[in-house]
């Protein structure tokens, strides 16, 4: 794994910025650490809770629930930022 540095945001112009997250967006959804062009939070939230819980996530939005665990229950996964 590469060394962690921080990246000066300060300085690139806001067009540069929304460049930088939609390549960041793409290159996230091509390791599958998000599955939509959502905020990424909530796609996190369910890839992490679909692994600890076994789910089978729904391959596309489904009103009401996100996934289905081992028995067949379904299950909505919620996430919130705090700020």
């Amino acid at each position: 794994m590469a060394t962690s540095r921080m990246i000066d945001l300060s300085s690139p112009s806001n067009r540069e910025l929304l460049k930088l997250y939609t390549e960041m967006m793409e290159e996230l959804r091509s390791r599958g650490t998000v599955r939509s062009s959502n905020g990424p939070g909530a796609d996190v939230a369910e890839g992490l809770v679909a692994k600890a819980l076994s789910l089978s996530l729904n391959t596309a939005s489904t009103a009401g629930y996100d996934g289905i665990d081992p028995r067949g229950r379904k299950i909505e996964i919620k996430c919130r930022r705090l700020t």
